[in-house]
């Protein structure tokens, strides 16, 4: 009489695939969102300055945008409004600052903005970057992807 089911070695199969499949499907969820952190890290950051900046024109205000370094976050206010703004650097970027200054700041007041600035994260391994330059005159902030 034959027993009907599974032998050791057909569970152990089915269990190595059901394994690898969620390994894959991990490894690629985490870094889909990942990606998905950097990308609204660098819409709300291109956003709030586009709004700083705007206010600063408008309402004749000094804006500025600060770096915590404690916090891995960025600042964004004015000192007329109490309003401010906080975006937060994933963890999956890093950043050199000019000069290898920890303490960044940015200010302008509407005017000509007579201070180049330049903030460079990396994402993942340092041969991706995401380059930020602030236009002298304008102040309007460019992005450039490596």
């Amino acid at each position: 009489m034959r027993k009907h089911g599974f032998t050791i070695i057909e569970i152990l199969i089915a269990l190595s695939i059901s394994i690898a499949t969620l390994i894959t499907t991990v490894s690629f969820g985490q870094r889909w969102w990942q990606q998905q952190q950097e990308a609204q890290f660098f819409a709300d950051f291109q956003r709030d300055w586009s709004q700083l900046r705007q206010m600063a024109i408008v309402d004749q205000v000094d804006v500025e945008v600060k770096w915590d370094f404690d916090h891995r976050r960025f600042w964004f206010g004015t000192l007329k409004y109490a309003g401010k703004a906080y975006v937060y650097l994933p963890k999956s970027l890093s950043m050199d600052f000019p000069n290898q200054d920890s303490q960044w700041s940015l200010e302008y007041s509407g005017g000509n903005f007579t201070k180049e600035q330049t903030l460079i994260f990396y994402r993942g391994s340092a041969t991706r970057q995401v380059i930020f330059t602030w236009q002298m005159g304008s102040g309007v902030l460019l992005r450039h992807d490596t």
